[in-house]
């Protein structure tokens, strides 16, 4: 069974953005940015233990980003192995 979108209507939202005006489209990913932050913050509230929201640059770029995130996927700090690469 096909995960259940979050937000009701979902999947039609790039067909309906395509048909709209520069002003429409950039008003309406700025309402889909709020209600999707919005949901975030009701999910975090509800399960902190389950969902983390991270800066993806800070995880991905430096070592103690990624070291946190690990930490919190229930890796321990001795089981951690990662290599950054910025070749």
């Amino acid at each position: 069974m096909p995960a259940r979108p979050i937000i009701p209507g979902q999947r039609n939202r790039r067909k309906v953005l395509s048909t709209l005006s520069d002003w429409q489209r950039q008003s309406g990913i700025r309402r889909e940015w709020e209600e999707y932050c919005s949901t975030i913050e009701e999910l975090v509230g509800r399960s902190p233990e389950h969902i983390l929201v991270f800066d993806t640059d800070w995880v991905l770029k430096m070592a103690k980003g990624l070291q946190e995130l690990l930490a919190f996927a229930g890796i321990p700090a001795e089981r951690q192995v990662a290599a950054l690469n910025f070749g």
